[in-house]
């Protein structure tokens, strides 16, 4: 039996599965998303957690990050009463 394709997110091959049968078809979930998709878990048909790939859970935490130092830069240059180039914004948020 196939996994159902939920349509309505970014990838179409991404699933949307009810807890009871995700357990009984971990194995089948795992290979889902080591294929690169996304197992979004339901209760009660409501969306409660996500199963994806680790190389994209890296790549949102590093986004994350990138956003927080961006808003430092932001909140400091506005503390100065300053505005800040699209140029320096990128050089700050690529300095180490």
């Amino acid at each position: 039996m196939t996994l159902p394709a939920r349509t309505t997110d970014l990838h179409a091959t991404d699933v949307e599965i009810g807890l009871a049968e995700a357990r009984s078809r971990l194995g089948e979930l795992v290979n889902r998303v080591h294929e690169g998709n996304v197992v979004y878990l339901t209760r009660n048909g409501t969306p409660t957690a996500a199963i994806l790939p680790v190389d994209e859970l890296r790549r949102l935490v590093e986004a994350e990050e990138e956003l927080e130092n961006l808003r430092a830069v932001l909140a400091a240059d506005h503390e100065r009463g300053g505005t800040v180039s699209w140029e320096g914004l990128q050089a700050e948020i690529d300095r180490p």
